[in-house]
């Protein structure tokens, strides 16, 4: 009798632990959430770095060949109509502006996100057949497939875009990060973008294939880690380009660490300001990042502060408008609108 109830322990063990997790609207972001991660495209760093092989119940190992290292993103999501350049996005109802200095926008619903333009060097880059980005639901085995098409009729090479995008969930099971970070229930999507640009009215035309797998955690909105790789090649060159990168979640939602009383007591005055203001800093272990972006989403400030203080943010030198304060550490993030009257 006991050998019987322990082979039926066994077995429910086991297929407790055999979880096939699932991606469904709850991946969404919400407009106020921010996504902090680490890009490294640095082929020293790349040279042991391979997605590996997928399947049922894989455990994915990088605890050893990468690391966070290279530029931090921060991507803070905002109401589109705060953003500059918006009437060109009249379906958006959510828009990202990162550290980086590229807005986006977006229009998400219950089956995923599509990716329907950015600003480029201040001209309009906008998809006439939106980009899919996020399919919903999925689970392992799923596969989708979808066209697109963007215009960027202002710049000076004008560009036409065309391609096609396949997203497959090859494989499920336990992603091991940097400093031994284990994640169970992960669910890995294999994306693959086959992209043709067309510059000049066609004059010069480059094919780019762009494949990268991301890694989802059942109750994690951003992918937790990101490896792809992007072949360029050029009618006006005879060699392919080619650029491996990743991306390491860092930090995402952001209020893991800082309770939500003190996250929200994170606040700039005065607000509107006519040169300077105090950013009040929550208690935390590490000193924040203050990072002021303008509404294309530049970064025109970057300063250190250390917690549990009043910060001064001085911006007599800057133009009347609406700026973004973006304050950050590992374990926090929180993007404050401000306005300079």
């Amino acid at each position: 009798m006991k050998t019987k109830l322990l082979f039926i322990f066994i077995i429910i063990t086991e297929s407790l632990s055999a979880q096939i997790p699932v991606l469904n609207s709850s991946m969404i972001p919400n407009i106020g959430d921010n996504y902090t991660y680490q890009i490294d495209t640095i082929p020293e760093h790349l040279i042991n770095v391979t997605a590996g092989n997928g399947g049922e119940n894989v455990t994915w190992d990088f605890s050893n060949s990468i690391a966070a290292s290279g530029d931090t993103i921060v991507t803070s999501y905002v109401n589109p109509s705060t953003v500059n350049f918006n009437i060109a996005f009249p379906t958006s109802n959510i828009a990202t502006i990162s550290s980086d200095g590229t807005p986006n926008f977006y229009q998400l619903d219950n089956n995923g996100a599509e990716n329907l333009g950015s600003v480029i060097g201040g001209y309009v880059f906008y998809f006439s057949n939106p980009l899919k980005l996020l399919f919903l639901p999925m689970t392992y085995l799923d596969n989708n497939t979808d066209s697109f098409a963007a215009n960027y009729p202002q710049s000076p090479d004008y560009l036409v875009r065309t391609g096609v995008i396949s997203a497959i969930s090859d494989g499920y099971g336990t992603l091991i990060m940097p400093g031994n970070n284990t994640y169970q229930n992960v669910l890995r999507i294999k994306y693959t973008l086959n992209i043709i640009d067309s510059f000049n009215n066609g004059q010069n035309i480059d094919t780019l294939v762009e494949e990268y797998y991301d890694w989802y955690g059942s109750d994690i909105t951003f992918p937790i880690l990101q490896i792809g790789s992007r072949i360029t090649n050029s009618s006006s060159s005879t060699e392919n380009s080619i650029i491996k990168y990743i991306r390491i979640k860092t930090a995402q939602n952001l209020t893991t660490n800082i309770s939500s009383e003190k996250a929200n007591s994170l606040l700039a005055s005065p607000n509107p300001t006519n040169g300077i203001c105090y950013v009040n800093l929550p208690k935390s272990g590490e000193n924040f990042q203050i990072i002021v972006h303008d509404m294309l989403g530049k970064a025109i400030s970057k300063n250190i502060a250390t917690p549990s203080s009043s910060f001064p943010l001085n911006l007599e030198q800057l133009e009347n408008g609406i700026y973004f304060v973006n304050v950050s550490n590992s374990n926090f993030s929180k993007t404050i609108k401000l306005s300079k009257q």
